[in-house]
């Protein structure tokens, strides 16, 4: 049973072509991108975008402010060296 074919139409495995080398792309810059015709897709979404960047920024918020309260903790028990903060 010879079957030549390998799902690749007929490139070989070892040649080094279709194994994950893809021609690389220019780097696109930030002036060139129409930005308003990006956000004029958004548009009819902004209520939505609005609260999602609100809630971001909240959620981030809250994760930075978390280690604050647990460096603030140790460091008053370090201080005071005692434990008896940490129960509180």
């Amino acid at each position: 049973m010879d079957n030549h074919s390998n799902g690749r139409g007929q490139q070989e495995m070892g040649d080094g072509q279709g194994m994950g080398k893809q021609p690389k792309e220019a780097p696109v810059s930030f002036k060139s991108v129409a930005w308003g015709r990006l956000f004029s897709y958004l548009k009819p979404y902004k209520g939505r975008m609005s609260l999602a960047i609100v809630a971001l920024l909240i959620s981030s918020g809250f994760g930075l402010a978390f280690p604050l309260v647990i460096v603030r903790l140790l460091s008053s028990v370090t201080q005071s060296k005692s434990v008896g903060p940490l129960n509180n």
